[in-house]
C-alpha cells in the first residue's frame, strides 16, 4: 500500500469513526458515509470494522475501569440532583444505569421445566423500597444542611 493510501485509509477511517461517534451507526449512516467519501457501502463497512478493531487494540482494561467509574459518579452526582428536584423516576434510572455498568443486576435462574428466557431480575421489583430510601436519603440530606447551616449561624453569633 502507498504512503497516500494509507493516509487516505486513516483518514476515511477517522470520518467514520467521527460519524459513528455523532450520528450512532445505522445504513442510513453508512449510507451517507459512502456517499460522502465516494466509496461504496461495503468500502464503509471495512471501514468501521477498522476502526473498532483499532480501538480495541488501543484500549486498556485500565481505560475501561476509568470509564466505568467516571460514568458511575457522573451517575451518582445526577441522581443526587433528582433526588433534591424530587424527581424519582430519573433518580430511579439513574441507579439502574449504575447497575448495569457496575454489573450487579445478577441472571435469574430459570426452571428448566418452563419454557422463557432466562432474564435479569428488574430492578424495578424494588421500586417501592428503592423510592424510600431515596426519599429517606433526601430528608436525611436536608436535615443535615438545615444542622450544619445552624451551627455556622451559632458559632458566627457567638
Amino acid at each position: 500500500m502507498r504512503t497516500g493510501d494509507s493516509i487516505t485509509l486513516i483518514r476515511n477511517v477517522c470520518r467514520v469513526d467521527k460519524a459513528v461517534q455523532d450520528r450512532g451507526w445505522s445504513l442510513a449512516v453508512a449510507r451517507d458515509l459512502a456517499v460522502e467519501l465516494n466509496v461504496s457501502l461495503a468500502t464503509v463497512y471495512r471501514y468501521w470494522e477498522k476502526c473498532r478493531i483499532w480501538t480495541q487494540r488501543t484500549i486498556q482494561v485500565g481505560d475501561l475501569e476509568k470509564w466505568r467509574a467516571k460514568q458511575v459518579s457522573d451517575l451518582d452526582r445526577i441522581r443526587g440532583k433528582c433526588e433534591h428536584a424530587g424527581d424519582h423516576d430519573r433518580a430511579i434510572r439513574a441507579i439502574e444505569t449504575q447497575a448495569k455498568i457496575i454489573g450487579t443486576i445478577a441472571p435469574v435462574r430459570v426452571d428448566a421445566r418452563i419454557t422463557g428466557m432466562v432474564t435479569h431480575v428488574p430492578l424495578t421489583a424494588d421500586l417501592p423500597r428503592l423510592l424510600e430510601e431515596i426519599v429517606a436519603l433526601g430528608e436525611r440530606r436536608q436535615a443535615i444542611e438545615a444542622t450544619s447551616t445552624a451551627v455556622l449561624v451559632e458559632r458566627e453569633e457567638g
